[in-house]
Order: C-alpha cells, then structure tokens, then sequence
C-alpha cells in the first residue's frame, strides 16, 4: 500500500511540474511580440477606459469574423502591409485573437487595424514560401476550364468524327 501512495504522489507532482511548464510557455508566448507589434491589444490598464464606438468598417470585419466562427480559417490584411494567415481562436466586441499558422503564436488585433479580411488563406508555395489566396474568379475560370475540357471537348471530338 505504501508503494502505490509514493508512486501515485510522484505522478501527481510529475504532472504538476508538466502543467506549470506548460502554462509558463503560454505565457511566454504571449507575452513574445510579433511583426504586428502596433496591431496588438492594448495594455490591461487602457482596457478598463472605454474604447472608442467601432467606425463602418470595423462594424463589417467584426461581422465577418463572427461569420466566420471560432477555429474558423482566414487571411488578416492589416493596415500596416502585414498579412496574417490563422484560426480564430476568440473574438470580442473590440478585437479578434488569431492563431498565426506561420508565426506559431497568437497575436491579438483590433477591429480597426484591419483593412481586409478573407475566409480562409492558402497554400504556401513551396518556391518562395509566401501564402497565396487565389481570387474567387481564377477559381470559377479554372472550374469553366475544366468542364469544357472534360465534357465539351469530347463533344466536339464525337461531332465531327461523325462527318
């Protein structure tokens, strides 16, 4: 009996060192600033303040994200030129917290520096590893292409065979 105590006690304190790893990380991670540093949330003590109402603009990003939905793809255009490629992982009233797939950290942005919002992001290419968001009419000419090719040309082919 006194063996199983010891052994269930040292698992415990095993997985309390693991779990305060594990949170001390996150903080770390958190605290780590980006390439958006001016597209951060404000400090705790400019929270308490009350924000600004959100302009048009703003109003329309924040109803996309929340269309969006939570562990939900897109691509971030910021106002700054920055590009972000990630997950929502929650989104407020005044900004929006993204996963950032190739940074590996999550970054907190408000609704106002944004500029654009896109559902979903791309591949990476392998040449030059930048992420490309293909318009949506490339891909319907691409569909258009395709059809005509699989269903028209053999139709023709068939028309004119019968000649």
């Amino acid at each position: 009996m006194l063996r199983y105590r010891v052994a269930k006690e040292g698992s415990t304190s095993l997985k309390n060192i693991l779990t305060a790893i594990l949170i001390a990380s996150l903080i770390m991670l958190s605290a780590r600033v980006g390439l958006c540093q001016q597209a951060t949330a404000t400090p705790a003590a400019k929270q308490t303040q009350s924000a600004p109402p959100l302009d048009e603009k703003a109003r329309k990003i924040k109803r996309m994200v929340e269309k969006i939905g939570v562990a939900g793809r897109l691509t971030l255009y910021l106002q700054n030129g920055d590009k972000l490629h990630g997950s929502v992982v929650q989104y407020d009233a005044e900004s929006v917290q993204v996963a950032e797939i190739d940074l590996k950290q999550v970054i907190t942005i408000q609704y106002r520096y944004i500029k654009k919002i896109r559902e979903d992001y791309g591949k990476r290419d392998p040449l030059t590893g930048v992420r490309s968001n293909p318009p949506k009419g490339f891909k319907i000419g691409l569909t258009v292409g395709l059809l005509f090719v699989a269903i028209g040309l053999p139709i023709i082919v068939l028309a004119s065979m019968k000649d």
